[in-house]
């Protein structure tokens, strides 16, 4: 198992720019592709989806970076929930039928997903891996 190069060096790129100068960015950055390449994708179970793998990995980024809004930051957002369903797509919950209104990473770093019913009810739901 493993975590697409394209994708590091794209997100990487955007943290960056949403950062800015970091003191020891490049260390902090190898540390956290290291750990994740050599423990954390191990512990994963073997059928996890690679947007569950970028989610896990934006994580410990998340983590590492406390104090910026990269949970904020479209292009990241972007980057990270590639392969998720976007606003205007379709999901049925319970039966019931919603359209996508918006998406963003949810407290448990799922895709929380605002949604609405066709009889206008709008609800949240946190899609995890």
């Amino acid at each position: 198992m493993s975590i697409d190069d394209n994708f590091l060096k794209s997100l990487r790129e955007a943290v960056i720019d949403e950062l800015g100068s970091i003191r020891d960015f490049d260390k902090i950055w190898e540390t956290l592709e290291k750990n994740y390449r050599s423990h954390i994708l191990e512990l994963l179970p073997s059928g996890t989806s690679g947007l569950s793998r970028g989610l896990e990995f934006f994580r410990h980024i998340c983590d590492a970076f406390s104090m910026s809004n990269l949970r904020e930051n479209k292009r990241i957002l972007d980057i990270v929930m590639e392969g998720a369903l976007v606003p205007g797509d379709e999901v049925i919950i319970n039966g019931v039928s919603h359209i996508i209104l918006s998406r963003r990473i949810g407290p448990n770093f799922g895709i929380l997903y605002e949604l609405v019913s066709k009889n206008g009810d709008i609800i949240y739901h946190e899609f995890i891996d």
